[in-house]
């Protein structure tokens, strides 16, 4: 008899188990921005050179490109870092009276990209970059070192609007707050200054603006709430 007596309670919890109500929710989402200046910069600095053959446009850029960088180098000392970003050397193609493409030469490009975490000095770098053969500003991206306080200030102040918007809804319509069933998050979105330079004649100072770096985040919670 106590055999059965078991066996009939263990028949019955899942059943109660299963008829538990469904918690009622609301889900609402906050959004934040926060802003940071930049502590670090990374230049984009090109040699391109044009000659009658390979090898002449090879050697021409070999020797603009070592000039370029030991100005660099001299300039930024321990506080930058290089590194070679890409390198071609190609064919160049004209079309005359309409005869088709015929070989008018070759070009060598040379892309290094240096790395400053003295932003103050960038303008010098690019202006000696310049004088010293460098006719390719790619591009300037001004970064952080270390975007991960940012980005947690920004995660949690849109936790806050999130919980805030909820509770608001939640009040509107009469209910209370029980808990927080779960809370989905973006990363953060960092929105970076860049500035893209084409170079001609050397000028006596180029003016460089880092602004501020933006990071947007998103948080999205659900709330149990009850009468």
């Amino acid at each position: 008899m106590k055999s059965a007596r078991a066996a009939l309670v263990l028949l019955v919890l899942p059943l109660a188990a299963q008829q538990r109500p469904i918690p009622h929710t609301i889900r609402a989402t906050g959004e934040a921005t926060v802003a940071a200046a930049p502590d670090r910069v990374q230049i984009d600095i090109g040699v391109l050179t044009q000659a009658r053959t390979a090898a002449e446009a090879a050697a021409a850029n070999a020797t603009q490109s070592t000039a370029v960088l030991e100005k660099c180098k001299a300039i930024v000392g321990s506080a930058g870092r290089l590194r070679t970003l890409g390198y071609s050397l190609n064919p160049r193609y004209v079309s005359r009276n309409n005869a088709g493409p015929v070989l008018d030469g070759y070009t060598a490009s040379n892309i290094v990209q240096l790395t400053l975490d003295d932003i103050s000095i960038t303008g010098r770098v690019i202006d000696a970059a310049a004088a010293a053969g460098s006719n390719e500003i790619n591009s300037i991206a001004f970064l952080l070192k270390d975007d991960q306080a940012i980005r947690a200030e920004a995660l949690a102040q849109a936790a806050r609007k999130a919980q805030l918007s909820g509770e608001s809804i939640a009040r509107a319509l009469g209910l209370k707050v029980v808990s927080i069933l779960s809370a989905e998050a973006d990363a953060g979105q960092m929105a970076r200054p860049m500035m893209a330079m084409q170079m001609g004649a050397a000028r006596a100072s180029t003016p460089v603006e880092a602004g501020t770096i933006e990071v947007r985040a998103s948080v999205t919670v659900t709330l149990e709430v009850a009468p």
